[in-house]
This record gives C-alpha cells, sequence and structure tokens, in this order.
C-alpha cells in the first residue's frame, strides 16, 4: 500500500496545481480533450485501461483527458490519473515510472455498468492492482483503483 500512498500523494498535488490553472489552460484542455475524444474507442473497459500504460510508455497525456467521467464520477487516485496532462515534469516522471511496465492480467469481468479489470503496475510492474470502470452513455470509464 506504500505505493498507493505515493501516488496519492504526488497526484493530490497534481490536483491542487490543476485548480490553479489559469482559465486560458482550462480552455486548451478542454479543447485537446474534445481532439482525443475523437479518436477514442472506449467501448472497451481492457482499451481503458491500457491507455493508461501506454500514455506512460509514450509520455503522451492526451488521451487520459477523456478516461475519467465528464459528470465528475470516480474516486480521486482516478481522477489524477486523467490529469496528469497538467503535471509538472516531475510528477510525469513519477507517474510513468508506476504505470510504464504496467499490464492487464486476463479479461475484464462486466457486470451491467460496472467493469473490473486485473493490472499489474509498479516499478518493477509487479504490483497487483484492480481497475474498477464504469460504463455511462455506451463508453468506459475509471472510477477507482
Amino acid at each position: 500500500m506504500k505505493y498507493k500512498k505515493l501516488i496519492l500523494i504526488s497526484l493530490t498535488a497534481l490536483t491542487i496545481l490543476s485548480c490553479n490553472q489559469s482559465e486560458s489552460n482550462t480552455s486548451s484542455t478542454t479543447e485537446k480533450a474534445s481532439e482525443v475524444k475523437e479518436a477514442n474507442d472506449q467501448s472497451n473497459p481492457v482499451w481503458v485501461v491500457n491507455q493508461i500504460f501506454e500514455a506512460a510508455r509514450n509520455s503522451k497525456y492526451e488521451s487520459l483527458l477523456t478516461l475519467c467521467d465528464p459528470n465528475g464520477g470516480g474516486d480521486g487516485d482516478t481522477k489524477q490519473i486523467c490529469a496528469v496532462y497538467l503535471a509538472s515534469k516531475e510528477e510525469k516522471d513519477e507517474f510513468n515510472s508506476y504505470f510504464k511496465f504496467g499490464q492487464v492480467i486476463g479479461k475484464a469481468v462486466i457486470a451491467g455498468d460496472e467493469a473490473t479489470v486485473q493490472i499489474k503496475f509498479g516499478p518493477q510492474g509487479n504490483k497487483d492492482e484492480t481497475m474498477n470502470l464504469s460504463k455511462r452513455d455506451g463508453k468506459w470509464y475509471l472510477r477507482s483503483f
């Protein structure tokens, strides 16, 4: 659980930082999210989770902007993942170190509008975790982990 606390502390700082962004940054972030949304296929919960790992491997964080519920659902951890685009270089580096070796283990378990996806993540890619997702309007969004 040490790694979750480290991530939570780092990403809490990110949330505070993102709340202090100017209106122009918010506007450009919204525009970027709209561009990315067109390329996303969020009909598969495994695809959604894999976007986290791809972002960490490629340092391309734009795809993360659309992975959280647009109505504000989800816990603080997942909201912070979605906000990595606005993070400092140090916070992005930390995000990368925890998720670049991540992978989905098995298939998603779907029960109605809820899904769970088992993953491995962490600096060595050996930490077990479950990503929980919710479906809204035919798209899967990160809910908690």
